[in-house]
């Protein structure tokens, strides 16, 4: 197939896909980073956490989605409050969304001190661009594109509520309630930009932990994401921790995917996570697969643990 004639097809199929479907960036490792999904998620741990995260995903496919997010929370332990920033950039094609947003979270405890209830809200901006200019066009200068610039700012509001113990969490979430205009503008022939629409995205998680020896955890955990005009879409995943050293775990990600990860914890304050996706739809046969790379860091609440690696570490931390 001709490369034009390939990448104005994939750009049609994504840009259709983003009208009426899925929107927000894709986690293979969200089990690491809540934070990206559930603003209540903010402080939950009792000490300051930043997470990295970058995924390339259809590796091959031009214009193919590529994300990078970086986010960190810090807890008020005196007052019950969390407080977290994230950024995001987003890049699908000639689209570009790049997001900064603010998450604040009330903790307290329910049925005993071992438990936390976290209500958390969120606010965020996001700044959407797409340069037409940029296409590779079959026929040049053709006037649907040349001279079409979109450049927007829009706001929006999430919000969620996140339950634990030390060995069970659940929450629910929408990061971005609102349904806001993402698109408008106008071609240097003075033909106006279809308007999309940022749709609002619905989360729910939970997971657990079995404590199978003084050697082996293993942690089932299910996340199921909810976006009008597209099927409820759920991930499962399986994660064996060894010695709170080492994570193995796969997914499976209905009708789109299996995924294989693994994580090392490099110090008592880092840790390094790596997914593989791997496509079982047809759109196998043009790309050789998703790579996702994430990186997370823990500050040790006090010196005076005698283990802080077994008690404020990433592993730990990030077991749910």
């Amino acid at each position: 197939m001709n490369k034009k004639i390939f990448k104005i097809l994939l750009l049609t199929v994504l840009f259709a896909n983003s009208v009426n479907a899925q929107q927000d960036p894709m986690y293979s490792q969200y089990m690491f980073n809540m934070l990206a999904i559930n603003p209540a998620y903010a402080g939950n741990h009792e000490v300051f956490g930043a997470t990295a995260l970058f995924r390339q995903q259809w590796v091959g496919v031009p214009g193919a989605p590529r994300t990078f997010t970086f986010g960190f929370d810090v807890p008020d332990n005196k007052r019950g409050f969390g407080y977290g920033v994230q950024l995001i950039g987003d890049q699908i094609g000639i689209q570009k969304t790049n997001a900064i947003a603010g998450s604040f979270s009330y903790r307290t405890h329910v049925f005993s001190e071992n438990d936390e209830l976290s209500l958390g809200l969120q606010g965020s901006m996001s700044n959407y661009t797409a340069n037409y200019n940029s296409v590779d066009l079959i026929q040049p200068y053709d006037p649907s594109f040349v001279g079409l610039v979109v450049n927007t700012w829009t706001p929006n509001v999430g919000a969620g509520i996140f339950y634990h113990t030390k060995d069970f969490y659940l929450g629910i979430s929408s990061p971005t309630i609102l349904s806001q205009p993402m698109q408008g503008g106008v071609t240097n022939l003075g033909r106006s930009a279809q308007s999309f629409f940022s749709i609002p995205h619905t989360f729910a998680t939970t997971g657990y932990v079995f404590h199978l020896s003084d050697v082996v955890d293993f942690k089932p955990s299910v996340m199921f994401k909810v976006v009008a005009g597209a099927p409820v879409q759920y991930d499962v995943n399986a994660q064996f921790y060894l010695y709170d050293l080492i994570s193995l775990g796969a997914s499976y990600r209905s009708n789109a995917a299996i995924v294989g990860m693994a994580g090392l914890q490099l110090t008592p304050n880092w840790r390094i996570g790596y997914a593989f996706d791997r496509d079982i739809t047809g759109f196998k046969a043009f790309n050789t697969g998703t790579h996702e790379i994430m990186l997370g860091f823990a500050l040790n609440r006090s010196t005076k643990v005698a283990n802080p690696r077994l008690m404020y570490s990433c592993s730990e931390m990030n077991r749910f």
